[in-house]
């Protein structure tokens, strides 16, 4: 039962770091005063704690040092190698939940930590900024409906936890070639990238944490896919020659009979 409540627990910790990022993001206590209570903390809004740093270049570099922790903690820990030794002290229907829970931290810490630099970059005109919401909208729905697409409960360890099963017992899912992925490999990393970049007003320190997560995702692209193809041989190494990682292709992706040979081999 341990297990299973701190799973839930650990869910609902980081669906309320993703709620409360695309708001700070969005600067929605400023845009709807109304949330202020409830949503205290914007990008560009008054700081959580005010270091009272002289310059924007002094600025930039601690912002830019605040993502480093969050890069690293996804990065390293979702490694196959790195997760074999935390097995040693922490069993695997217990590890997602973990991982979920050290994300959700970072996120947090990030955005509490963060120097505002207010100064606009950009700003799209009237009645064309109705329509990068609407996009930034959409992108948003992409990253949140991507993580169903492959299986919820397994990215965020609730299966795990509730099943009990260990790394080799526990049936992991496969490859997917539902809407999305037939189109581009990483749909969550590509809607994620979408709803930061499609701004209508975009000041210095929003275009900075975009960048920055844009370097977070070309980093841990091929980390990601180094583990996939290891883990589904053959059969993922001819869809990611066949599919773009970012940008959607024009056609599906049709698993070829090879293909499926492959996969079954």
């Amino acid at each position: 039962m341990l297990r299973q409540a701190l799973a839930l627990v650990a869910y609902v910790f980081a669906f309320g770091a993703i709620t409360y990022m695309s708001s700070w993001v969005w600067n929605l206590s400023v845009l709807v005063p109304q949330l202020t209570d409830y949503l205290p903390l914007g990008i560009d809004g008054k700081p959580f704690i005010d270091l009272a740093l002289p310059n924007l270049a002094a600025k930039t570099c601690f912002n830019c040092l605040l993502m480093l922790p969050l890069a690293i903690q996804h990065n390293v820990m979702s490694r196959t190698k790195v997760k074999a030794h935390m097995r040693k002290v922490v069993p695997f229907a217990w590890e997602r939940t973990l991982f979920v829970t050290c994300a959700a931290c970072a996120v947090l810490t990030l955005m509490h930590l963060w120097q505002p630099m207010p100064h606009t970059v950009w700003q799209v005109p009237a009645p064309y900024d109705l329509l990068v919401v609407c996009v930034a909208v959409l992108a948003f729905g992409l990253f949140f409906s991507s993580t169903f697409a492959v299986d919820h409960l397994d990215m965020f360890g609730l299966r795990q936890a509730f099943t009990g099963a260990d790394e080799h017992t526990y049936r992991r899912p496969g490859l997917v070639l539902n809407v999305y992925y037939s189109f581009v490999r990483h749909p969550l990393y590509l809607g994620l990238l979408m709803f930061l970049f499609c701004a209508p007003t975009m000041t210095a320190g929003r275009l900075l944490f975009a960048l920055l997560n844009l370097g977070f995702v070309l980093w841990s692209l091929p980390l990601e896919e180094g583990d996939l193809e290891a883990a589904m041989g053959p059969a993922y190494a001819h869809y990611r020659r066949s599919v773009p990682a970012l940008i959607p292709a024009l056609r599906p992706y049709v698993q070829t009979h090879e293909a499926m040979m492959r996969k079954n081999m």
